[in-house]
């Protein structure tokens, strides 16, 4: 019978939330149902019970640990300890994932004080002597690392996970189709914080802000050994929306960085073409390029921004493919959208 097998994810929460999330669709794409602090408020010792339900109720339990110990109850220990104490105790098949390099952590999401340091580096000892570990540096290798390890242990200790309403008794139905709305719950909210603005983009150029763009091109100049082409840099002023709005209809599927550089030469020619021919007094200006550093730091920034990423869909090339993130398609709805006229 197909099953699902429902998942505990441990962590500390706002400095792992972009962790947190790529974990929770890794678990989606395996057929599991996650479950973790996303279910209820922020832990008290009155949740305590509960969080050992869910526990009690997972076949499988996912720990990660990076740069905070976090919150802890009356005795000093954390939340995220004592789940993953009860988990061990209660047998429970566990899978650590531990920040490769803890000192290189965000300031900001590294604990402040000494003694909460200690406390994570003992903490940290106590996992990794009990049970091996993987470790991590990124999302995109966390997810890596949970989809790989994961799919190993459920090979090797398969549990008894969640089976579909037809495979079972009709007795069970009710409870396999409240199964079902959990778990198209969770992917509606996983879709939904999909399409929000990232965290931490507050200090960044975005939206309306100047970008300058650095490009050279060739014009015809009489006065050059009698007439012939020269080439010159020159700069121009966009800004992200228009940037974002000419590309962005490209990677509705993906792009690639050629296909980009095109688009933004295009962009650059309509800005400047008109002027460089008044500038020079002549119809002959071609090669508008872009610098291809300039491209670069375009790239990097709309990736910055969270608007777009490397593209889903699996190449046997080198190739770099870019698509929008659901946070970059509904932006460029946004901005791109026909507003209604007003009477």
């Amino acid at each position: 019978m197909d099953k699902r097998y429902q998942v505990f994810v441990s962590s500390t929460y706002e400095d792992l939330k972009e962790e947190r999330q790529a974990v929770m669709l890794t678990l989606l794409k395996l057929n599991c149902i996650p479950a973790g602090m996303e279910l209820f408020p922020s832990a008290n010792e009155d949740q305590w019970t509960f969080i050992k339900r869910v526990i009690d109720e997972c076949d499988y339990y996912i720990l990660i640990i990076a740069g905070r110990y976090g919150s802890r109850d009356h005795e000093g220990i954390g939340y995220t300890q004592k789940e993953y104490e009860y988990a061990f105790d209660a047998g429970k098949p566990i899978i650590s994932f531990l920040h490769k390099d803890p000192e290189g952590i965000a300031p900001e999401k590294t604990e402040p004080t000494s003694e909460a340091k200690q406390k994570l580096a003992e903490f940290r000892k106590i996992v990794t002597d009990r049970k091996l570990c993987s470790k991590w540096n990124s999302a995109d290798s966390l997810s890596l690392a949970v989809f790989s390890s994961l799919l190993n242990l459920i090979n090797t200790q398969p549990s008894e996970g969640w089976v579909k309403s037809n495979q079972i008794y009709s007795e069970n139905a009710e409870e396999i189709l409240q199964l079902k709305k959990k778990i198209e719950q969770y992917e509606l909210k996983l879709a939904n914080l999909s399409t929000l603005e990232p965290d931490g983009i507050d200090d960044l150029s975005k939206e309306n802000d100047r970008v300058y763009l650095e490009y050279k091109y060739e014009y015809f100049d009489n006065s050059y050994h009698g007439g012939g082409y020269r080439e010159n840099i020159n700069r121009t002023i966009s800004n992200w929306n228009s940037i974002l709005g000419r590309l962005g209809p490209h990677m509705l599927v993906e792009a690639t960085n050629d296909d980009l550089e095109y688009r933004l030469n295009a962009l650059i020619r309509d800005l400047v073409l008109d002027k460089l021919k008044r500038k020079h007094r002549t119809e002959n200006v071609s090669d508008i390029t872009i610098l291809n550093k300039d491209l670069m730091t375009v790239l990097i920034q709309l990736q910055s921004l969270g608007l777009i990423g490397k593209s889903p869909k699996e190449h046997k090339d080198s190739i770099r493919y870019w698509s929008l993130t659901p946070y970059g398609e509904r932006y460029l709805s946004q901005i791109l959208a026909i507003k209604r006229k007003l009477k």
